[in-house]
């Protein structure tokens, strides 16, 4: 492992790195992960070290020779390397840095329906030990912060919460993709709806390749598992879900304004 640091540490000094070519975005809790070990399947798609760099959002002082070091030095004409790390989509910075340094990357989202995307983050910060109160009182503390005009979406001052504790506001997605549209024309930026590349991964994936200009006929033999199944203590209190519908429908139907999928379900 060593002598592999120090070689790709000489293959960035002498220019001999691959920059990605993809990112997945997020959103968090959404088959991010399912869909990069996908993708990972196709003989032309060369993976990171490790799927979640973290280097746009929270390592990006570390500065760019190390994010070039997770990468392979050299893939093969006509194979692409790319990360995913799923805080990029709600990071504030992340777009502008992004654009900065991989202007001619092809970035993909995958959106869940944000009323299990809140309750799946919600069991996967009290599984870590990042959230003690009870569901519904961590609702409330977050949606008396945005109604308040605090938003903790915008608070990356305070790291801890705006990561762990930002249940709803990670499903307000339309201003989340809007910075990035700023950015980056639509044709660079595939959305993907979670539900669609649970119940059918061959298709999603095949979208997902065609977009990045590889072949599909290469998904022939890939198999294609559900991956992080999250698993709960209890089923989401009936009242908590309704409650949670009418907060995000005017959010949704702001969503369903920018996206070519249906969201009918959603609601």
């Amino acid at each position: 492992m060593r002598q592999l640091r120090i070689d790709r540490t000489i293959a960035v000094s002498l220019g001999r790195y691959t920059e990605p070519a993809f990112i997945i975005l997020g959103a968090q809790k959404s088959g991010t992960t399912s869909l990069y070990r996908y993708l990972a399947a196709h003989p032309s798609v060369k993976p990171a070290l490790r799927k979640e760099i973290h280097f746009f959002d929270l390592n990006f002082d570390r500065g760019w020779n190390w994010y070039l070091k997770h990468f392979p030095s050299r893939v093969p004409p006509g194979s692409i390397t790319g990360e995913a790390t799923p805080y990029y989509l709600f990071h504030p910075a992340v777009p502008r840095r992004v654009a900065d340094m991989l202007p001619d990357a092809k970035l993909v989202a995958v959106l869940r329906n944000p009323v299990d995307r809140a309750y799946s983050h919600y069991a996967h910060s009290v599984k870590h030990g990042f959230e003690t109160a009870s569901f519904e009182n961590a609702l409330a503390r977050e949606i008396d912060l945005i109604e308040e005009g605090r938003s903790p979406a915008d608070r990356v001052d305070d790291s801890y919460f705006h990561q762990h504790h930002t249940y709803v506001s990670r499903g307000i997605y339309a201003p989340q993709l809007d910075r990035w549209y700023t950015l980056y024309p639509p044709e660079r930026l595939l959305v993907l709806k979670s539900e669609d590349l649970s119940r059918h991964p061959a298709t999603a994936v095949q979208r997902t390749v065609e977009f990045l200009g590889l072949s599909a006929q290469e998904l022939r033999d890939i198999s294609f598992p559900r991956l992080h199944q999250g698993t709960y203590g209890s089923e989401m209190n009936p009242k908590t879900r309704e409650m949670l519908r009418g907060f995000f429908r005017s959010h949704n139907q702001a969503l369903a304004e920018i996206v070519d999928f249906d969201l009918s379900d959603w609601d």
